[in-house]
């Protein structure tokens, strides 16, 4: 069996139980693949030149969702899910706290896990007719008014048919996964992950009528960029290249699927109740 290891480099934590999982896989005659600059962090060198994070049956992250999403980024377009350890505060995507990590990884090495599939969302960035860039995301695309000190006007069509001018600081398209995150702390809705839609939201809009918009996985909805200068675009929280010509971002549900570990039984309503019991607690960023 080969497990993929993804961890957060600045949590100690992380680096530590990276260590104790290369051993205890390596005593069970398991192959670890793991990303070059993590293995050195954790002294194993070697294991970055074993083969890519795709070439496994499982990769298994250590942190919280934002390294469980990074994770996800090295094995979108394959089969191979991704079992997630919790090290942060929240952990929506995550299945397991680090209290749980050897029974959960025993189940893991015995395939004793049910794989969920995610829907994934496809950013296309268009130059006229030309697209420039395309680009994936499990959570969220975010177009935004990055340093800029004005509002943005964005002009939004769904399905060919103008929509809405959004006066806003940005908008959020996210996945029913992503309906925990970003677009949550905007207002937007709880969304079960099971279902096949996505989620239109604006960011501190000058409108008391703009609120989150449920699109079907059919829909596609293209973003008019007038006068890019200061507009940024995130997917996932990494930075979409914006050439100067760029006068368009489409947004679809992408054919590519996310798959994700599960080794408990518990709905999405059983965790969302016990983390939002938390939600206002202290604790260190995810």
């Amino acid at each position: 069996m080969r497990i993929g290891i993804v961890l957060h480099r600045q949590k100690e934590p992380a680096l530590e139980l990276a260590g104790e999982l290369v051993d205890w896989m390596r005593a069970r005659d398991v192959q670890p693949l793991m990303l070059s600059e993590e293995a050195e962090a954790i002294g194993r060198a070697e294991l970055g030149e074993a083969g890519p994070l795709s070439d496994a049956d499982v990769v298994v992250t250590l942190g919280g969702d934002g390294t469980l999403l990074r994770g996800a980024r090295h094995v979108l377009g394959t089969s191979v899910p991704v079992f997630g350890i919790n090290l942060g505060r929240l952990g929506f995507l995550a299945e397991v706290d680090k209290d749980e990590t050897w029974p959960a990884m025993e189940k893991v090495l015995a395939r004793q896990y049910r794989v969920q599939e995610r829907s994934v969302l496809r950013c296309d960035v268009f130059a006229g007719e030309r697209r420039v860039t395309r680009c994936l995301a499990v959570n969220e695309i975010v177009v935004g008014r990055g340093a800029r000190n004005r509002l943005l006007n964005l002009p939004v069509e769904i399905n060919g048919d103008i929509f809405n001018h959004y006066y806003c600081d940005g908008l959020i398209l996210s996945t029913p996964t992503g309906s925990t995150a970003y677009s949550l702390s905007a207002g937007g809705p709880f969304v079960s992950p099971e279902t096949n839609l996505f989620i239109l939201t604006p960011i501190c809009p000058h409108s008391l009528l703009s609120r989150s918009l449920i699109l079907a996985e059919s829909d596609i909805v293209s973003i008019r960029l007038p006068g890019r200068l200061g507009v940024e675009a995130h997917t996932d929280g990494e930075e979409v290249r914006l050439p100067a010509e760029a006068d368009r971002i489409e947004v679809s549900s992408a054919p590519e699927r996310f798959y994700l570990a599960r080794v408990h039984e518990h709905s999405f309503f059983t965790v969302l109740r016990r983390k939002l019991a938390i939600w206002d607690s202290p604790g260190e960023e995810r």
